[in-house]
């Protein structure tokens, strides 16, 4: 048994290993939650597969995910996307590549091109805020060097903001000027925008609210740590063009090579995908292209704290 077989067949055991237990976990947790059915009114069957505290746990994942990018996508319909693009790449297996063994893990990764395409709507907005936070701060401290009083310096600040760090502001000030303590407020804020800086942010003004000491020292040293921060992403993101670039030739080598070897001789492409072991040998390739430019990438947005 050649290498590229043990890798798929391994590929396919782990993915019907974990489908079975956790289909099998859900049907006795399902089991145990019809139960009580009888002390309850009726109860859907997406309601009943949610009280699996699994499930539970990815269900406000997904929910704080959309409700902070502001797509219109509940829970179901998220499940519904993930469930259809699954089976897309199972046809696409079965039909183009004729590859049993192809079929589960490609399910699996176009099914998670729902969660792939959320978790890239929630990087790219918490890069627009964190690059307007900086900018708000550094209004902020100015309105709050002229009269020190949190809730109107951001009442002063708000205006000068872009959306989205605008409407998010506005909610702070209305959440504070609502007779919410200001604690809850504030993380709630930054809880919202989900940044090691808004939480910093969020717990100097605290310190101001409920203890009146004075954060003129604090919030400069925040902005000299946020531009120092940022002054490093970009020296980072020159040093990373070089290898990104590199990475990124260095991956079009195979299909330069593909095409080169069909054009020397076109019984090249009838091999790889016409017979069994050539879809093999493509769908390996394709999975490890795809794999090599998306941890690329990965490794060199990582932030830097």
């Amino acid at each position: 048994m050649s290498a590229q077989e043990v890798f798929f067949y391994a590929a396919w055991l782990a993915g019907v290993t974990s489908t079975v237990y956790s289909g099998g976990h859900m049907l006795w947790r399902r089991r145990h939650l019809l139960s009580f059915r009888a002390e309850k009114t009726r109860i859907g069957k997406i309601e009943l597969l949610l009280k699996n505290r699994h499930a539970h746990a990815l269900k406000k994942a997904i929910e704080q995910k959309t409700r902070f990018t502001g797509i219109n996508w509940s829970f179901r319909s998220f499940l519904f996307y993930s469930f259809f693009a699954g089976l897309g790449g199972a046809f696409i297996a079965c039909r183009y590549l004729n590859n049993g063994a192809a079929v589960l893990p490609l399910a699996v990764c176009t099914g998670l091109a729902p969660w792939a395409y959320l978790n890239w709507l929630v990087t790219k907005k918490q890069n627009i805020l964190e690059k307007q936070l900086r900018e708000a701060l550094q209004y902020f401290i100015s309105e709050y060097g002229s009269l020190p009083h949190a809730v109107s310096a951001l009442n002063n600040t708000m205006p000068k903001t872009a959306e989205p760090l605008r409407t998010e502001l506005d909610y702070l000030i209305r959440d504070l000027n609502s007779g919410r303590s200001g604690e809850e407020a504030l993380f709630s804020f930054a809880e919202r925008l989900n940044s090691g800086w808004a939480y910093r942010f969020a717990h100097i003004l605290n310190l101001r609210m409920n203890r009146g000491l004075n954060i003129g020292a604090m919030l400069f040293n925040l902005y000299l740590d946020m531009n120092i921060t940022l002054v490093k992403e970009k020296e980072r993101g020159m040093e990373t063009i070089g290898v990104r670039l590199e990475s990124c030739l260095l991956y079009l080598f195979i299909p330069v090579m593909y095409g080169l070897a069909c054009r020397i001789n076109p019984q090249t492409h009838i091999v790889l995908t016409q017979t069994a072991e050539g879809r093999k040998v493509m769908f390996a390739a394709l999975l490890l292209f795809m794999t090599g430019i998306v941890a690329t990438f990965r490794s060199s947005n990582i932030k830097i704290r």
